[in-house]
């Protein structure tokens, strides 16, 4: 009701009514990218988002024995670099990456027995601070790694010496120059699949399959400094908890996904307290051999979204659940091919679209899944009115802002008034692009043109456009209107969009959002 009463207020002495905008489904293009091919590459990957989305992803290469850093060139990573993080030795595997305010990598590995730590100060990683956080026996394998608030890391991995363990690493400073190291479960077998997420305190939640037991354990700490963990049963149904990963719901309890070997599926446990004392369980997918290799975040809503490996058709997988308690998932199949997909990673970009890295096993590949959705800014005008200018040769033509939200009203003079953004984007030869307005109009006399301009740019020149007229005239609520389709030409790196009218004398006509969406 926010959005019909603002327009009420801007023209309501004038007579003009309005309706709520809702916003559309964001369609988007898939990607699949092998980012790198370079011996058998691509294992233990872990990928993470940037501040413009554009992904970066650590893995490791074994055929070199290196840890490897790609940094992508675009959203999509259509463009990509590969490097070997230097001074890091002689690595044996497991990657976990997260990147720090200034979006610089910060990586764990195992390196030859003991626990890396490499934190880079640059994207390119050129000159990295190079530590061994723990070298107390054979440390370091299924390391997991989180920041916390103060940018510091924490870090859950496995000692493999007897009495074997699951151990924490609170760092005391961004490069872990200090350190405290806890325990957080001890025992005469393994324990291996180890996921780690921070709660909104910095609380530690970490997950983990029990070899001896083939059982799924948690251990949560009701402090930052980890100083009395408690260890919780979630699942002993069998042989389960193989391939764990955690996150922390919107209500500060775990949600865990991971394998049941016994039953072949791939489920979730759904934490009803901070320390799992209560849990449900739910199977996500039991359609064949399913549910290794998972990742889990996520959405917006707190709903779980999860890659994982098919193993019955040698497929990569995505469960997105309605829910948090996931009744009534999405399953889709990314990739497939004659051998399995694996070691992924997956995290959700501004519009909530999967970004999963994974090791492809037909060519010892590190691949990239993206559903690209191209983002608009500043699509509902907030303000400031950034990105966006306002050309007018009019009076009146202005951003209005009331209560929750901002338009842009035009008033009718008989010559040009139009906002426009140009955006760049991934070239996509012959992609549709199509955009979304949502107007309102008051008194609009019949004739001139109302509408948008979407132009496809090389540079800054024009290709190709398509424009999409407006018929609408008098007054009428706010609408939400999509264009038809704009096939796009084979080369361009950028789209300018324009949202106005010309020829109109008198009326008021009020832009609401823009939207734009891509597909095949």
């Amino acid at each position: 009701m926010l959005k019909r009463l603002k327009l009420w207020l801007i023209v309501g002495l004038l007579g003009a009514a309005a309706a709520v905008f809702t916003q559309t489904v964001h369609a988007a293009i898939d990607f699949t990218v092998v980012v790198d091919s370079t011996g058998n590459t691509g294992i233990y990957t872990s990928v993470a988002l940037d501040a413009d989305g554009i992904p970066v992803i650590s893995y490791f290469n074994q055929s070199d024995n290196t840890l490897k850093l790609a940094d992508c060139q675009t959203p999509a990573c259509t463009e990509f670099e590969t490097r070997t993080v230097p001074n890091t030795g002689s690595v044996t595997g497991y990657t976990s990456l997260e990147l720090d305010a200034s979006g610089h990598p910060v990586i764990t590995y195992w390196r030859s027995g003991s626990l890396g730590l490499a934190v880079c100060d640059d994207l390119i990683c050129a000159a990295p601070t190079v530590r061994v956080v723990d070298d107390a026996g054979i440390v370091g394998a299924n390391n997991a790694l989180e920041l916390n608030s103060a940018g510091n890391p924490v870090i859950a991995y496995e000692s493999s010496s007897v009495p074997y363990k699951v151990k924490l690493a609170i760092c005391s400073d961004p490069t872990c120059a200090s350190r405290t190291i806890r325990e957080l479960a001890s025992g005469p077998d393994p324990y291996s699949f180890i996921a780690l997420a921070l709660d909104a305190a910095d609380n530690v939640v970490v997950s983990y399959y029990d070899t001896g037991l083939d059982e799924l354990q948690v251990a949560t700490c009701s402090d930052p400094a980890c100083t009395t963990p408690t260890v919780t049963t979630v699942d002993s149904n069998g042989d389960v908890g193989l391939y764990t990963s955690v996150a922390v719901t919107p209500y500060g309890t775990p949600a865990i996904s991971y394998y049941d070997r016994t039953g072949e599926n791939l489920k979730l446990a759904v934490c009803g307290t901070p320390t799992c004392s209560q849990r449900s369980l739910y199977v996500v997918d039991g359609s064949g051999d399913v549910g290794r290799d998972t990742s889990l975040t996520l959405d917006a809503t707190g709903a779980p979204v999860i890659a994982y490996a098919d193993t019955t058709n040698n497929a990569l997988k995505l469960a997105t659940c309605d829910s948090l308690f996931c009744s009534n998932p999405t399953i889709r199949t990314l990739d497939a091919g004659s051998d399995n997909r694996r070691f992924m990673s997956i995290v959700l970009d501004e519009k909530g679209s999967p970004v999963i890295s994974y090791h492809d096993d037909d060519g010892d590949n590190l691949n990239l899944y993206r559903a690209y959705t191209p983002i608009v800014p500043n699509s509902d005008f907030d303000a400031p009115l950034t990105a966006w200018s306002l050309i007018a040769n009019g009076g009146g033509d202005r951003q209005i802002c009331l209560f929750e939200g901002c338009g842009v009203l035009l008033r009718g003079s008989g010559g040009t008034e139009l906002i426009r953004t140009v955006l760049p984007v991934e070239t996509l030869p012959a992609a549709n692009w199509t955009l979304t307005l949502a107007l309102g109009g008051y008194e609009l006399p019949a004739g001139g043109a109302i509408g948008a301009r979407l132009e496809f740019l090389q540079g800054d020149v024009p290709v190709a456009q398509s424009d999409c007229l407006v018929t609408q005239r008098g007054t009428f609520d706010t609408t939400t209107i999509t264009c038809a389709a704009a096939t796009a030409p084979a080369d361009y790196d950028a789209l300018r969009i324009s949202v106005g009218w010309q020829g109109l004398d008198t009326g008021l006509l009020f832009l609401d959002a823009v939207d734009l969406s891509v597909t095949n």
